[in-house]
């Protein structure tokens, strides 16, 4: 995926990255003077691996690749032009 900039194109990549589970551990503190104590809880929730945002926000570098029945991949991308490897190798003009 490069450059994506439209909201529904991000919304798009944002939807097929998936979602992640993430665990909130809150605490809480009895004020009245009769109680004291301490409770503890978590809570589970899930939230878009990458938001639209974040999507869209992605550093010139970095690219996700999308394989049929394969998760998401994300990877550097390679700038052959920059490469001493691949010169000569490809057309500037």
């Amino acid at each position: 995926m490069f450059g994506v900039n439209d909201h529904d194109s991000a919304r798009l990549v944002s939807d097929l990255l998936g979602q992640e589970t993430v665990v909130f551990q809150t605490m809480s503190r009895a004020l009245d003077s009769d109680k004291s104590g301490i409770s503890y809880g978590e809570q589970h929730t899930a939230r878009p691996l990458l938001t639209p945002d974040e999507v869209r926000n992605l550093p010139q570098h970095v690219e996700l690749l999308f394989l049929a029945g394969q998760r998401p991949i994300v990877a550097g991308k390679l700038a052959y032009y920059a490469d001493a490897e691949f010169r000569g190798l490809y057309d500037a003009a």
